[in-house]
């Protein structure tokens, strides 16, 4: 796994990452594939941009941030995507904070 355009301060951390998207599973789920991709598994059919939205809902959920703090950078039609990801910093939500809940969305088997 690699991140992009990794951006920090004292208010806010921003990336990147490639997502392998599998729409349509029954199950919806992350994995870390033998070669380190993240893989993302959802319900969503990937009918007019629904499985797009519901990967953006997904991410935000497991990650604790709002939906606009996750968008699309590439890969509309495609199923290898890239993800930018926006972590703003708060009293209650900090770096530590943030890193938690990354590491614990990729360490989810």
């Amino acid at each position: 796994m690699q991140a992009y355009k990794i951006e920090c301060s004292d208010s806010y951390l921003s990336f990147e990452l490639n997502i392998w998207a599998k729409p349509g599973a029954k199950v919806e789920k992350s994995i870390v594939g033998d070669e380190g991709e993240i893989i993302i598994y959802i319900k969503e059919r990937p009918i007019d941009g629904q499985a797009n939205k519901a990967f953006i809902k997904y991410l935000a959920a497991q990650l604790s941030i709002t939906k606009s703090s996750v968008s699309l950078s590439r890969g509309s039609k495609s199923r290898f995507k890239r993800f930018s990801f926006q972590f703003t910093f708060t009293d209650r939500k900090d770096f530590d904070y943030y890193f938690k809940k990354i590491n614990l969305f990729l360490n989810n088997d």
